[in-house]
């Protein structure tokens, strides 16, 4: 491992926003007082129960195997919120009303995967430990992020949070949290995880597996294979979203389930959505880190205080920087020139991954299935997209007035738009439109080429991919109310026609919010002048295919209006026209 040398940002910082910014630092007293943010987390928890009794000091094969078939239950319930995932006996057979019955449950999608894995520790005595303290480095922010925290364009924890979700070196673990810890003090398990949740965010993804740290990650990376990606693996995509493997098909599909700012869960198949990145950023896929507890004390039914032990990437068989690196790494160390290989041939990094990951050794991609089920996906997508946009309509923010600005950042934000927007949700569908037009490219131009990993029978690819569109984008149905309570359906070709009229921002009628255009749609929204004004103003984001979240918007109405003017592009979501003009 190379030696970690350079000096903490946050110890040459002045006090204040930017004193803060690079470093979270929480107490390792699983008992004080948790984040402000995650005040809702355990609502109505009562503190006489929940008592985590830890009975082992460390987990076994046996505990890995039930938390894996504890992950897969839940995401096959599809149970479509934190809250209804945790109290559904059907997605949760640890549930217990006597103890969870008034608790709420809330987890963000960073936070997801710790109250899966602390949950099935506190039902099962295990000892659990997450890293609560964090810091960024010097280099890691720019002479422009300072400049926008000094002029107030952040919240001071939005500020903390940007500047570790953002992190270009990744993040150094500074400070762990663990049950049972040092304190002798006995453990209740809501107390507790208030605390560990809202310690924990996306900047725990984050990190440089070769560096030395004062405590290690709570993940490593691991190698692409089925030993080691499996129900509770961990997905993180650096540009801030991280999501929970559930299940891998024979054909080396992967299916997630994750969370959202709203509490909402969706599930859906891995793709290049989640974008590979240098090492530093930590992206991809990993487990969670093994420890254990050493010289602990027998405190009545289980065991108190101890010394945690984790264990050292060399001692994982599945450890691997195979994801960053390549399985032929570039000679002179450049991440970004390794290649994968596999059956002889190098193929890109989302082709390696589900062939390496299919049950057949020799397995072919058969590209109407492959892009059927991509199709498929969208479908859920859309779908789940309807459901998002009804929240904040039940929460009646379409009746509330316009804000004056739009947040400083639309996709890390505060209270009900962070809560209720869609921006980050939305560029995902355009973005996945684009990837399967590029797929649907690339499949053509191999079996032109004869590629011996393309398996393709039939003589005209062309009419039975146009074909399969219609049926597949026909079939997929999306509903949803309009303001006047009546429902309003489509299909998944006009969704794409849609998607980039589709409004992010949880102030316009949820016909707006749903890409209506025609007269006749939008007659029952209640939009008034101005909001229409935003609405158009908008145009430019919602076209937007590149997410950068180190833009600041915060603009008023009249300088957004000023913006978009200057950004009049528009891009074609017309499946079928692709289709028609790349296949031939």
């Amino acid at each position: 491992m190379k030696t970690f040398k350079r000096t903490l940002l946050a110890i040459a910082m002045t006090s204040g926003v930017l004193g803060s910014l690079v470093s979270s630092v929480a107490s390792a007293d699983p008992m004080e007082t948790p984040s402000p943010s995650m005040s809702i987390a355990f609502k109505n928890a009562d503190p006489a129960k929940g008592v985590w009794t830890v009975r082992k000091l460390q987990w076994d094969a046996n505990d890995e195997l039930g938390y894996q078939n504890f992950v897969v239950r839940m995401a096959k319930s599809k149970c479509n919120s934190v809250d209804s995932c945790f109290k559904d006996p059907v997605a949760n057979p640890y549930y217990d009303a006597s103890q969870e019955a008034d608790v709420f449950y809330y987890a963000d999608c960073g936070r997801f995967p710790y109250l899966l894995r602390m949950y099935y520790a506190w039902k099962n005595g295990l000892p659990f430990t997450a890293v609560a303290g964090k810091s960024g480095t010097e280099e890691d922010i720019s002479e422009w992020t300072k400049d926008q925290m000094l002029q107030g364009n952040f919240f001071p924890n939005a500020a903390r949070d940007f500047a570790l979700n953002n992190s270009k070196n990744g993040v150094i673990m500074k400070s762990r949290i663990t049950v049972p810890s040092t304190n002798n003090k006995s453990y209740n398990f809501f107390t507790s995880a208030r605390s560990i949740i809202g310690s924990v965010n996306s900047a725990n993804y984050r990190f440089d597996a070769t560096l030395q740290m004062p405590v290690d990650p709570d993940f490593y990376p691991v190698k692409m294979d089925r030993d080691n990606i499996k129900p509770g693996t961990v997905i993180y995509d650096p540009s801030g979203h991280v999501a929970v493997v559930y299940e891998i098909t024979a054909t080396g599909d992967i299916r997630y389930f994750d969370s959202h700012p709203d509490n909402g869960v969706s599930h859906k198949m891995y793709n290049k959505a989640f974008l590979r990145s240098r090492p530093a950023h930590g992206a991809g896929f990993k487990n969670f880190r093994p420890f254990a507890i050493t010289n602990a004390k027998v405190t009545g039914a289980g065991y108190s205080s101890g010394t945690l032990v984790t264990a050292q990437n060399s001692q994982l068989r599945g450890f691997s920087l195979e994801q960053f690196n390549g399985t032929i790494p570039d000679p002179a160390g450049n991440w970004a020139k390794g290649t994968f290989a596999i059956q002889g041939r190098q193929v890109d990094y989302y082709e390696y991954l589900k062939l390496a990951l299919a049950t057949d050794a020799n397995a072919k991609i058969r590209p109407l299935e492959q892009l059927k089920a991509e199709i498929d996906e969208m479908c859920s997508g859309y779908q789940d997209r309807a459901l998002d946009a009804q929240k904040a309509i039940d929460q009646g923010l379409h009746l509330q007035p316009h804000p004056e600005t739009l947040p400083k950042n639309i996709f890390q934000a505060d209270g009900d738009w962070e809560n209720y927007s869609t921006p980050g949700r939305d560029f995902r569908l355009r973005s996945n439109f684009y990837d399967i037009v590029k797929s649907m490219k690339s499949y053509n131009e191999r079996i032109k080429a004869r590629d011996n990993l393309i398996e393709y029978s039939g003589g005209n690819f062309k009419a039975e991919l146009l074909a399969m569109a219609k049926a597949a984008g026909e079939s997929c149905k999306i509903s949803y109310k309009n303001t006047r309570g009546q429902t309003v359906t489509f299909n998944l070709l006009e969704g794409f026609l849609r998607v980039n009229r589709m409004s992010f921002d949880p102030y316009f009628c949820m016909e707006r919010r749903m890409g209506a255009s025609t007269p006749q749609e939008l007659a029952s929204c209640s939009d008034d002048e101005t909001k229409t004004r935003w609405y158009k103003a908008e145009n430019f984001i919602r076209n937007q295919l590149v997410k950068d979240t180190t833009v600041i918007y915060g603009q008023n109405l009249e300088e957004l209006e000023a913006e978009n003017a200057k950004n009049p592009n528009f891009y074609r979501y017309d499946f079928l026209y692709y289709i028609d003009k790349y296949i031939q």
